[in-house]
């Protein structure tokens, strides 16, 4: 069996149970699993599949686009089975997962139909003739699209968490040092990035709430990020000198297991922040997205908000400031400041006293 699935961090750990249920249905197949590289990291160590190979789709270059259809066709002819899956919902142009697909010449070869999303790309129509069966009208969250498509691949599904855990290898351990007053505070992961810019919330502001927070509780806080947000967080740590700076330390596994020993995430609609909530971490996320945005949209808190054991928040812009029509379309932190430093310290305050209390109970 061939499982595709070439885009984020987010997506993977959305579509780990359909993983989950496909190894519990079929204990005895060898199962690959094909992601790009910025996966790899946190996929290699999966217990439900036997092989983790890299497939980057996207590398630079004028002429990258026009090639990539024939890369991933003659990387799909190296893997002869018996059954290749593509896990991706959404347009297929940037990825060629279709094709693929299609160079695996598999004697079944499912997916989700071009036509399944809201504005079908032109520039993959014809596509659902690369397989042998495609599947329509999928529900809205991407976690159960992934429980959708585990059905359709004639997997049993008996209701388990919507979550499983994210093995890690045996030598990743947590970055953090477990003190003994470690159960006195509260450990917070600050991720103030966004793989884009207008993905971002004010760092003024972060430190402004962190600031205020602290007052009422005692906070550990740590600063994660990958080499994109380095300047970030050092400009973060110049206000919060007593944050630990994690940033660019740590691998996709090491933040999982770091997850584990924090009680709760803040930051943007991100990788980490679908890894925290997986690890059981309580979070909230700050989306960019308005609430008036349809929720088969790319963008949208109903197919992305972060699943996992914890307790799950977020806050959202009510609608698009003009010339944003639906989602934000600037390049710039824009919508999502409309959201307040009071509307997340407030959140950020009934998250803790819920910990706190449960603490205590324990």
């Amino acid at each position: 069996i061939c499982v595709i699935r070439l885009d984020e961090i987010g997506d993977f750990v959305l579509f780990t149970p359909f993983l989950r249920a496909l190894r519990r249905t079929f204990p005895n197949a060898e199962i690959t699993l094909i992601v790009n590289p910025a996966v790899f990291g946190l996929a290699f160590s999966c217990s439900f599949v036997d092989r983790v190979e890299k497939f980057d789709p996207r590398r630079k270059g004028i002429f990258w686009p026009y090639l990539l259809p024939f890369r991933a066709f003659f990387f799909g002819r190296r893997h002869h089975c018996d059954f290749a899956i593509n896990g991706r919902f959404d347009s297929d142009f940037r990825y060629a997962a279709s094709w693929m697909i299609a160079g695996s010449n598999a004697p079944v070869r499912i997916g989700w139909s071009v036509r399944s999303g809201r504005h079908p790309a032109l520039l993959d129509a014809g596509k659902d003739l690369l397989y042998t069966s495609v599947f329509r009208k999928p529900p809205v969250h991407e976690l159960d699209k992934a429980v959708t498509l585990a059905v359709h691949a004639g997997c049993n599904i008996d209701g388990e968490e919507p979550i499983p855990g994210l093995d890690a290898a045996a030598d990743v351990r947590s970055a953090l040092t477990l003190n003994q007053d470690s159960s006195r505070r509260i450990r917070l992961m600050l991720f103030p990035g966004g793989s884009y810019a207008n993905k971002k919330w004010s760092l003024e502001r972060y430190v402004a709430v962190l600031r205020k927070l602290s007052q009422d509780f005692p906070l550990e806080i740590l600063l994660i990020g990958g080499e994109g947000e380095k300047e970030d967080c050092h400009l973060v740590r110049q206000y919060l000198p007593d944050a630990t700076d994690l940033c660019g330390k740590l691998s996709l596994q090491e933040l999982y297991m770091t997850a584990r020993d924090c009680d709760l995430y803040l930051g943007s609609d991100s990788g980490p922040a679908h890894v925290a909530a997986a690890a059981g971490t309580s979070t909230l996320v700050l989306f960019r997205s308005p609430a008036t945005l349809s929720p088969e949209h790319q963008h949208s808190v109903q197919r992305f908000l972060p699943r996992g054991k914890g307790r799950i928040e977020y806050l959202q812009p009510e609608r698009p400031i003009p010339p944003c029509k639906g989602s934000c379309e600037k390049d710039f932190p824009h919508c999502i400041l409309q959201i307040s430093e009071d509307m997340v310290l407030e959140k950020l305050k009934e998250m803790i006293e819920d910990l706190v209390a449960k603490k205590e109970n324990l």
